[in-house]
């Protein structure tokens, strides 16, 4: 498997964030501030992220759960284990479930 370079890991560096990403994190940063409580799915050691990779802004905490932000709502974000297809947990479309397995990949497993 090819390494990752340093350029494409996510940083907490805020000198790293670019000006959308600087507007994003303040986005993200006021949903957590109201929304915490409801997003009990972020356990401890929540820390804010950005990609230059993807340009995506996310918070992450030590069991690697991540939330963005999605129309002012706080939610879990995540990848399929096994395609690596990527959403918000409970989308329809992607419908990964809390195995972090989305439903393609479930339904050929099961085959």
């Amino acid at each position: 498997m090819p390494q990752q370079s340093k350029l494409s890991l996510p940083t907490s560096d805020l000198s790293q964030f670019e000006g959308l990403a600087l507007e994003d994190a303040i986005d993200l940063l006021k949903a957590y501030m109201f929304q915490s409580r409801q997003a009990r799915f972020l356990k401890s050691g929540v820390r804010l992220y950005f990609s230059k990779a993807s340009g995506l802004v996310f918070l992450a905490d030590d069991r690697l759960n991540v939330a963005m932000v999605d129309n002012g709502e706080l939610r879990q974000w995540a990848a399929c284990r096994s395609c690596g297809a990527e959403g918000f947990v409970g989308e329809e479309d992607l419908e990964i479930a809390n195995g972090f397995t989305c439903r393609v990949c479930r339904e050929q497993k099961a085959e």
